[in-house]
């Protein structure tokens, strides 16, 4: 233990990082590095590392996002790609690069709060670190096609939303800011393939911004392919749109997916008028949210109250 340093992380690392990260996350590339840590500093992340003898044996990050309630915006910090090396595993390094980074960020000075959905593995040691549970998504399922059997060819294309219509937001709930600049960089530059389709009748607009992906259930062994909705947005909460909406977005992928899934918080405006277009809720299945406040200055009730955040899966996208 002497050898090993926390530290923030710099340009000397970053091989030794992506290996690490490649090594625990199948999948993961030096693309997918550049795409979530490779940004101006305006929009730094804040990354720690534990370092032996110059490997790094520990990663954790935090990715900037911005928040508007009631018409204050709001600096949050999203916990994002952390892993640790299993030969340093139960030995508190874990909790001293956590601990670093909440010191980073009350440097900064800007941000307000730290907030994330840790995997079951790493839940525990965030609610000792001090972090609230704010609560726990259902993960919500809408069958379109039960007897899909294989899977299809995944499209591979990203639909410009074109002008920006004027969706509906709750002035008195935590919504992230999505703007040009966040669509840009969390769907066209994202390594990941998207979708995003508009769909208007009348004066009203509606924009899904979905993914393709295959689930795979461990207990059964069987796998088939699956339409995740990451954001959607609506012009009008009117029923009647809504539902024929939904009958576009299944005509599009009746022949591709077995469901379409996402999570929503149903105390919410856009929540009570999703949770009607979906078939299956799998309670307290969709990710736990957990808030940590940086700027003590900020309502900490205000943000350790579930309803009061409306968010949906493009905060997460993890599978």
């Amino acid at each position: 233990m002497k050898e090993i340093k926390i530290i923030e992380y710099n340009e000397e690392y970053r091989d030794s990082a992506i290996n690490l990260l490649k090594k625990v996350f199948p999948g993961f590339n030096e693309v997918t590095f550049s795409w979530l840590f490779d940004n101006s500093d305006a929009d730094k992340p804040i990354i720690v590392c534990a370092v032996d003898s110059g490997n790094v044996i520990s990663f954790n990050s935090w990715i900037k996002w911005l928040f508007t309630w009631e018409g204050k915006t709001f600096v949050g910090y999203q916990s994002g790609e952390s892993a640790t090396d299993n030969n340093y595993r139960r030995m508190g390094i874990w909790g001293k690069t956590i601990s670093l980074g909440e010191q980073i960020a009350k440097d900064l000075g800007y941000i307000d709060f730290f907030f994330g959905f840790p995997a079951e593995i790493s839940f525990g040691g965030f609610i000792k670190a001090g972090y609230c549970h704010v609560g726990t998504y259902n993960k919500n399922i809408r069958i379109i096609n039960p007897f899909l059997l294989r899977p299809q060819k995944k499209a591979n294309q990203n639909t410009s939303p074109g002008p920006e219509p004027i969706y509906l937001s709750q002035k008195n709930k935590l919504t992230p800011i999505v703007d040009s600049n966040y669509i840009e960089w969390r769907y066209h530059r994202n390594p990941k393939d998207y979708r995003i389709i508009n769909y208007s009748e009348n004066d009203n607009v509606s924009t899904f911004m979905l993914r393709q992906s295959t689930y795979y259930n461990k207990r059964y062994k069987i796998s088939f392919p699956e339409v995740q909705i990451l954001d959607c947005r609506f012009t009008s909460h009117d029923k009647k749109f809504i539902h024929n909406s939904f009958k576009y977005i299944d005509s599009l992928f009746s022949r591709k997916a077995v469901w379409i899934r996402t999570f929503f918080n149903e105390g919410t405006d856009n929540g009570k008028a999703l949770k009607r277009h979906f078939h299956i809720n799998l309670k307290h299945s969709g990710g736990k949210l957990i808030f940590k406040k940086i700027n003590p200055a900020i309502d900490n009730e205000l943000f350790c109250m579930f309803d009061n955040w409306d968010l949906q899966p493009h905060v997460v996208d993890s599978n």
